[in-house]
């Protein structure tokens, strides 16, 4: 279970200025949506999205703390984090990525949130290798991710949740 990201925030004496970077200790809340923040509990409906190019997703989205963000607007920084995804069916059958791969990863930088120390992840696509949102209704789906910054720090989290056909999809 993840820790409170909020509750982390503690006021304190620090004299430091306003400009300071606020430190948290590390912390990471698996959450969904595509433009905001969404938390997710075990047993809670995910979508399985249809998307433009004929495949399906899902929607992944995190809140993390206390691990270097890199670069949310440089893609070649080399501080950038590793956050990758997977989804497995309740057998364990990894149904996450394509062409082999078991799953969807992303090396880029996290962007701040509106909380001084919390940063965000919203709306990455978490590609399913399925042919059809039939193939996971109703299933119970563990979605994980992992975040590993350069410095070597390492969060993790997932959720049980139920897969749910999206009424676009029909």
């Amino acid at each position: 279970m993840p820790l409170p990201l909020i509750a982390l925030l503690a006021c304190t004496n620090d004299p430091s200025g306003p400009d300071d970077p606020v430190v948290l200790d590390p912390g990471i809340e698996l959450g969904t949506g595509l433009d905001r923040f969404v938390s997710l509990d075990d047993g809670d409906d995910i979508v399985i999205i249809f998307g433009p190019q004929g495949g399906y997703h899902l929607e992944g989205s995190i809140l993390v703390q206390g691990i270097d963000p890199g670069s949310a607007n440089d893609l070649s920084d080399p501080r950038n984090p590793l956050t990758t995804f997977q989804v497995r069916r309740e057998d364990g059958t990894i149904v996450s990525g394509l062409q082999g791969a078991d799953t969807v990863d992303f090396r880029q930088g996290i962007a701040a949130s509106d909380t001084p120390g919390v940063y965000q992840m919203i709306g990455r696509r978490i590609l399913l290798d399925i042919q059809d949102d039939s193939e996971l209704e109703g299933q119970t789906l563990t979605v994980s991710v992992t975040v590993e910054d350069a410095d070597g720090v390492s969060l993790s989290d997932e959720r049980a949740v139920i897969g749910v056909a999206s009424f676009y999809n029909d």
